[in-house]
């Protein structure tokens, strides 16, 4: 989120010096590119997933175009932030994508841990946005038809939090399991447990404090009767275990930050981790990260929250004076552009080596922080994703349980809402999709 309008937020040009040529995109958003109306299989239309469909086809314009820009249709790296990093995810679980790309890379996110939800459940909130906006029964595709773009778009409801614990909306459009044939015939996890998934090197990682923010500005306990009440009330019989792990203290009575730090985990941290985890056991070759640089247009307020390595990323570190904290960008941008060309971050006097990710029987395994140490981190955060896959496993439980009172449909992948996709492709073709 550049301060200045004058900013270029994703600077290909480190890239470009690195060999590596830069494609962007754009793809639809919300309502018009997750709509999963039911009606539209009676036009032999995609049922949801038009976004990611849009993703696609920049793909295969790549593969038809990208020799002429000096890149290599066989050497594509799909790469994103956030709602990118989901999308990167999902493209290397859907059938459709399979060939189209030689490496991924996501930043802050991934698609193994996010519930699913019955197709009744999305097909009311469908119904739902449709009659709130007057449009009801047979006709109410034609008639959202009608409605000027401007409408929809400002009525819609977004999920921006990437699924990090207790921000949560009810109802928001994002990807779902479409069926044979379809984008994702089904839920992402299943397919990385029949590792029936494109094997293909895979970086993946997040930032120190992901979730602070979207807690800016949130409401918060303030102080420590409130604190416990509020993770006793959202945990139940896990909350003794989240006191231990976070208690107030570890922050100094900071209970913005002891929040932040609990939704962090339970949403970005620990999911990414689960697919990570899972495309190990698929057979792809992994590399994690750490990012641990605070943000420079606000290093107290934001810290190291989400989106903060973007810039770094791309070897251009947003309003960043501090030369050693500058200099991370660059060995970023370095690692970035040696794995696109040759699906191995690790190039001639990096800082650090990078140690694939290949936890062992224990759950140990090892990741490079990004700041300007460079350290290894053994097992980072090993006990805290351990507490979150054993709380989402509880819930799955209790939903399977409730599913046995009552039928239950086909299910649906939610995410965040969709943002902005980019698609880098260096000179043997690197190609990512982004965020914003």
């Amino acid at each position: 989120m550049p301060t200045s309008t004058d900013a270029l937020w994703y600077n290909g040009q480190p890239f470009a010096e690195k060999g590596v040529v830069v494609v962007t995109i754009n793809y639809r958003l919300g309502v018009f590119g997750f709509f999963a109306h039911p009606a539209l299989a009676n036009e032999k239309s995609p049922v949801g997933n038009q976004g990611l469909l849009d993703q696609r086809f920049a793909l295969q314009w790549v593969q038809k175009n990208i020799a002429a820009f000096g890149g290599d249709p066989k050497n594509v790296t799909i790469a994103g932030e956030s709602a990118g990093a989901g999308s990167v995810c999902m493209h290397t679980v859907s059938p459709g994508s399979r060939g189209l790309f030689q490496h991924a890379i996501s930043e802050s996110g991934g698609c193994t841990s996010r519930q699913s939800t019955d197709r009744a459940m999305l097909n009311a909130g469908l119904e739902k946005f449709a009659k709130d906006h007057g449009c009801e029964g047979d006709d109410a595709l034609k008639c959202l038809r009608d409605k000027p773009a401007s409408e929809l778009v400002s009525m819609q409801m977004v999920d921006r939090t990437m699924g990090m614990d207790g921000l949560r909306m009810a109802f928001s459009f994002g990807a779902v399991v479409d069926g044979e044939g379809g984008f994702m015939p089904e839920p992402a996890l299943d397919l990385y447990n029949k590792k029936m998934v494109a094997k293909v090197p895979y970086i993946l990682g997040t930032n120190t404090d992901e979730a602070r923010l979207y807690f800016l500005a949130a409401a918060v306990p303030a102080n420590e009767d409130e604190y416990k009440a509020m993770i006793n009330s959202r945990y139940g019989k896990f909350a003794d275990r989240v006191l231990a792990l976070y208690p107030s203290s570890k922050f100094e009575g900071n209970y913005r930050l002891a929040t932040a730090r609990i939704s962090t985990d339970s949403g970005l941290v620990c999911g990414t981790l689960d697919t990570a985890r899972r495309a190990v056991a698929a057979g792809l070759t992994v590399y994690m990260y750490n990012f641990n640089v605070p943000w420079s247009i606000s290093r107290d307020g934001l810290g190291i929250s989400h989106a903060s390595e973007i810039s770094h990323v791309f070897g251009t570190p947003y309003m960043e004076n501090d030369a050693k904290v500058a200099k991370v960008g660059e060995v970023m941008n370095s690692y970035w552009a040696s794995f696109a060309k040759t699906g191995d971050p690790n190039y001639t006097d990096a800082p650090a080596q990078w140690p694939r990710y290949m936890p062992d029987a224990d759950d140990n395994d090892k990741r490079l922080q990004f700041d300007p140490d460079y350290k290894v981190l053994d097992s980072f955060r090993k006990e805290e994703c351990k507490l979150w896959r054993e709380y989402a496993r509880s819930a799955v439980v209790e939903q399977i349980s409730a599913s046995t009172r009552a039928p239950r449909a086909a299910p649906v992948v939610r995410g965040a809402a969709p943002r902005a996709i980019r698609l880098s492709c260096t000179k043997r073709v690197r190609c990512s999709p982004g965020t914003h």
